[in-house]
């Protein structure tokens, strides 16, 4: 058989238990310049979370919170201990994929932060970007049930003298937080451009949408609001509905599919009104 065998002598390690192997494989030198900060990574995750259950989400929420507080090189140098933790991890065999990557990925975000402004603007994406930006949203949402999980079991932990778990845990979940409300609102104002940078007419909040149900051929208009402005009434449905989420960044032509209690429905975008 192919592909990458991971580590079978114990394959429910804690991030915890894999640090100290890397940091043992270390001159004295070299643990003293990286332990501060793969402490500080062990202790965001969770000490005894299995690093099978670190994700590539998960290490960009971790880049993002850093830059929140460090830019440039210092950015960088309080991510290099983390990147070289997370090779080894892969290297060992103990993670299917190199998370290191996905942590110079979110170098991007200080520099987009530093230039942020408190007027809401618009987010140009690639199809490609607006895809992947919306998938990140549906893994966030899926993890909530499991951090609610892992949080209710670090309160029940009556040894626990600091509550360290409980106070990760949380400190996890707030960070998921954040970063679902950044996604929904960079979603919610996103602008398509094509391959050659132009912009296309895409569905956004706020727009108009012309549709066309496959099955019947009846042809509606609707216009995607925020959830407190939903009037059906007037064709307002949330963009943070089914519907809504299906054709928010679509083009005119594209045929999309939406989940219902009745089944699976197509629906054709017509025409776009912004």
């Amino acid at each position: 058989m192919g592909g990458l065998v991971l580590n079978t002598t114990n394959d429910n390690l804690s991030l915890e238990e894999i640090a100290h192997r890397y940091l043992a494989s270390l001159t004295a030198e070299e643990q003293e310049a990286s332990q501060q900060e793969i402490n500080r990574f062990v202790r965001w995750y969770g000490p005894n979370r299995p690093i099978l259950e670190l994700t590539a989400p998960s290490v960009g929420y971790y880049a993002e919170s850093v830059s929140k507080a460090h830019k440039g090189s210092d950015f960088a140098r309080k991510l290099e201990p983390v990147k070289k933790l997370l090779s080894f991890a892969k290297k060992e065999g103990f993670t299917k994929d190199n998370l290191a990557t996905h942590l110079r990925a979110s170098a991007q975000a200080s520099k987009n932060k530093a230039s942020k402004v408190h007027k809401r603007r618009e987010t140009t994406l690639t199809a490609q970007g607006y895809e992947e930006k919306k998938q990140e949203l549906e893994d966030l949402k899926k993890e909530r049930p499991k951090i609610q999980d892992d949080i209710q079991k670090a309160r029940a932990d009556k040894d626990v003298r600091e509550n360290a778990p409980l106070d990760a845990a949380r400190e996890h979940q707030g960070h998921v937080e954040s970063r679902i409300r950044d996604l929904e609102k960079m979603l919610e104002s996103a602008a398509i451009i094509d391959e050659n940078g132009q912009k296309s007419i895409t569905v956004s909040a706020g727009g108009t949408v012309t549709i066309q149900d496959m099955e019947t051929g009846v042809v509606f208009d609707c216009v995607l609001v925020d959830p407190q402005e939903v009037n059906p009434a007037q064709g307002k449905i949330s963009f943070i509905s089914p519907v809504g989420k299906a054709l928010m960044g679509r083009s005119v032509g594209d045929v999309v599919g939406v989940n219902v209690p009745d089944g699976l429905i197509h629906y054709k975008i017509e025409k776009i009104k912004t």
